[in-house]
């Protein structure tokens, strides 16, 4: 049972949720997959690799985690961290068995991106300049690793995915920054915290343009491009005059979710 409860908190199931969206929107925008085991398989590979990137993330912070009041993993009643590395292992054999159902390129493509999260979850601290964008990249290219093509939905969905994906990153760097300079662990956000702020509303304001241009070019209503335009300010204000990191960061799920719902009506 308490395997059963890391894996599902501990892979952050809203973030799963949000992904299994994105999934599903790359699978209607790009080629057709007609096979439906093939379909299932991409879905729950992605959904299994993203959890067991999570929780060997875990695994890794675990010790500098624990020294914080906020401890996910003590709330969970995780005292032992091989409870987290079993469970990634447990992930990783489903993930290995689905591979049954992929072709050879995309099982290529799984193999290197679940080495590079286990590589970038066990060498954070030395990768803190790279980190934002790895997480970043990762989640664009699922997109395409779905759709299997290019074309100007597809791209956008992953100029989104990119933009806001690295703003919440610097903003959940802002989250754990007294925790993270009590320990000696390098983010941007704890080498670089004004330009962090900047760069963070430079991602906002780069989705934001990036949406009015689609919306507009597809001929959307207005009130698609006023949505993200309104949700962006407030963010970014928030960015300006607060320090409500977990707030901020709830916003720019809210912004994704939103921009995500937006779209699909576009797809319909």
């Amino acid at each position: 049972m308490l395997y059963l409860k890391t894996i599902f908190y501990l892979s952050r199931p809203i973030n799963i949720i949000i992904t299994l969206f994105v999934v599903y929107i790359s699978s209607r925008i790009g080629l057709p997959i007609r096979d439906s085991f093939l379909l299932l398989a991409i879905y729950l590979n992605i959904v299994l690799t993203l959890a067991a990137g999570n929780l060997i993330n875990d695994f890794y912070d675990f010790e500098l985690d624990n020294r914080s009041l906020q401890s996910k993993t003590l709330r969970l009643g995780i005292y032992d961290k091989s409870v987290i590395l079993i469970s990634y292992i447990l992930l990783q054999m489903i993930n290995i068995f689905l591979f049954i159902f992929e072709d050879l390129n995309r099982i290529i493509i799984l193999i290197l991106v679940n080495i590079i999260l286990f590589l970038y979850s066990r060498n954070i601290t030395k990768l803190w300049y790279l980190k934002n964008f790895i997480v970043s990249s990762l989640t664009a290219y699922v997109i395409f690793f779905v759709a299997s093509v290019l074309n100007s939905k597809s791209l956008f969905l992953m100029s989104t995915a990119f933009c806001l994906n690295f703003a919440r990153e610097i903003v959940k760097d802002f989250e754990d920054l007294d925790n993270d300079r009590s320990n000696g662990r390098f983010t941007m956000a704890a080498k670089f915290p004004v330009k962090s702020r900047y760069l963070t509303i430079v991602y906002l304001i780069l989705n934001l343009v990036i949406s009015i241009i689609y919306f507009e070019k597809h001929g959307m209503p207005f009130l698609f491009s006023s949505i993200i335009f309104i949700l962006t300010s407030i963010t970014i204000s928030m960015i300006i005059k607060t320090e409500k990191w977990n707030r901020i960061s709830l916003l720019i799920k809210i912004t994704i979710a939103t921009g995500l719902l937006l779209f699909w009506l576009t797809i319909k």
